[in-house]
């Protein structure tokens, strides 16, 4: 499995994930992604892609993805858990790669 490129924003309500994905024909179908309380996950062989978030993530209808062919692009729209919330590290996306041996909970102790 190849880890994409990807790029992260955020705004009041949601994170922005734009997933890099080159030269590959694929399937909607075969695309997978699945938000787990802090960590998300991108599956479309031969890419994977799993992040842990300082903060949590929810999965509901207002999560969106769209393919776009001229940036050879998935761009995801995740809702934060709590609106207003900022996830601090975004710009330092090798520390959000999430390791499959590390749990998967977040301890927020504030």
């Amino acid at each position: 499995m190849l880890t994409p490129r990807f790029e992260l924003n955020q705004d009041e309500e949601f994170v922005y994930i734009k997933i890099h994905i080159s030269n590959i024909r694929f399937s909607a179908a075969a695309i997978e992604m699945v938000v787990n309380e802090n960590v998300f996950v991108f599956s479309l062989p031969p890419y994977y892609l799993r992040l842990r978030f300082p903060k949590q993530l929810v999965e509901n209808e207002d999560a969106t993805s769209e393919f776009v062919p001229n940036e050879e692009c998935i761009k995801v729209r995740v809702p934060k858990l709590n609106k207003g919330e900022f996830f601090p590290d975004l710009d330092l996306g090798a520390k959000l790669l999430a390791r499959l041996n590390e749990p998967t909970k977040h301890c927020d102790k504030s």
